[in-house]
């Protein structure tokens, strides 16, 4: 399996006759089976988790959404305190130094910490801007558990509006609650498809 040439067999095709889809469709599936032979075993676990961690998070951005074809190359370095022997830590350096998940001042990622709803609509916010994908912002949408000076809410309405993030119930969107697997796997799906 030299993936590395079949990519660039399709690239070459794509440059010869752009106007073929199919081309595309099998670069980026070559891509994507590329990525899935080299994944640490643990990945396979994320969507059957209870709660999704920081860390699985940023597994799944990179990987799900293929962030590193789809973003310039990061220019700045990081230094991150507590992630040297975590199943992640590829996937987590890369997440903060594209800044689509941010590095609190004492350097401490916590890539075990469950993530929690409001956060990760300001990771998902965050990811589509830096892809060039806005989301707008609702002005309808009020929930009992997010206030206007949280730090979390414009990212909230604006995951809400698109259609990526579901309220917990009719008033309260969550945002303190965990994700579980299913949850993130179905979130990913729904980017996926405003990436494309």
């Amino acid at each position: 399996k030299n993936f590395k040439e079949a990519a660039q067999y399709f690239k070459n095709g794509q440059a010869i006759a752009p106007e073929n889809p199919e081309l595309g469709d099998l670069l980026k599936k070559t891509q994507t089976e590329k990525i899935r032979t080299t994944l640490p075993s643990q990945y396979a676990a994320i969507a059957s988790a209870a709660q999704v961690t920081r860390g699985e998070v940023a597994a799944m951005l990179l990987v799900e959404l293929n962030l590193e074809e789809r973003l310039p190359a990061p220019s700045r370095r990081v230094i991150i305190s507590d992630i040297t022997t975590h199943w992640a830590k590829r996937y987590i350096i890369k997440a903060v130094q594209y800044d689509v998940i941010g590095l609190p001042p004492d350097r401490y990622f916590r890539p075990d910490e469950p993530i929690l709803k409001g956060e990760l609509a300001q990771i998902l916010d965050m990811t589509l801007q830096k892809r060039g994908i806005p989301l707008s912002l609702a002005t309808s949408a009020v929930f009992s558990d997010v206030h206007q000076d949280n730090q979390y809410a414009d990212s909230i309405l604006r995951v809400v509006s698109a259609g990526i993030m579901d309220a917990a119930n009719g008033a309260a969107f969550g945002i303190a609650n965990p994700v579980s697997g299913a949850e993130m796997k179905e979130i990913i799906s729904r980017v996926k498809k405003l990436m494309q």
